[in-house]
């Protein structure tokens, strides 16, 4: 029998949409058996992005604390499990009933965005005052959906003051 993969092809090349295509051996993994193909489908660009942003973008070490919003989606839940990996603080954020999936995952702090904003703003304070600051989406407000509204004011909120620091940000739809 054939092993199960998953592949991200060259974007330089078509044919992702075809039933077969031709990948270099070295853009494939075996497939996780105890995820379908539509899930394992969606591994290599969530874990590319997660990867792009934290260890590419930021170089994050170990001691460090990051914030993910977002946490248990798909870009963020492989950022967890990545800053995990290299040692950081992760504080998540979340919707309650994700709270116990960010957990087992391995957050440090798993919040309910949503239950307690005041909660929320003394918890991320650590990191405002380190420089976290905001990235811009690069479209119109009256364009955003609820989400990304919401995290463009929390970006918005932690970015007051911080324009002259580095700043990264990992914004991901729920």
């Amino acid at each position: 029998a054939a092993d199960e993969v998953i592949a991200r092809p060259d974007p330089a090349r078509c044919g992702a949409y075809a039933e077969y295509v031709a990948v270099a051996a070295s853009d494939v993994a075996v497939k996780p058996a105890s995820l379908d193909h539509a899930a394992a489908a969606a591994l290599p660009h969530a874990s590319m992005t997660a990867w792009r942003a934290l260890i590419d973008a930021a170089d994050l070490a170990p001691g460090q604390t990051v914030l993910i919003h977002g946490a248990a989606g798909g870009v963020g839940s492989m950022a967890v499990q990545l800053a995990k990996w290299r040692g950081a603080k992760v504080v998540g954020t979340a919707s309650g009933h994700n709270l116990d999936f960010l957990r087992e995952l391995g957050v440090d702090e798993a919040i309910d965005f949503f239950y307690d904003e005041k909660g929320l703003a003394k918890a991320i304070q650590p990191l405002s005052d380190v420089g976290l600051g905001y990235v811009k989406l690069g479209q119109s407000s009256d364009t955003l959906s609820g989400g990304e509204a919401q995290r463009v004011k929390l970006a918005s909120f932690l970015g007051k003051g911080r324009a002259n620091n580095k700043i990264l940000f990992i914004f991901d739809e729920p």
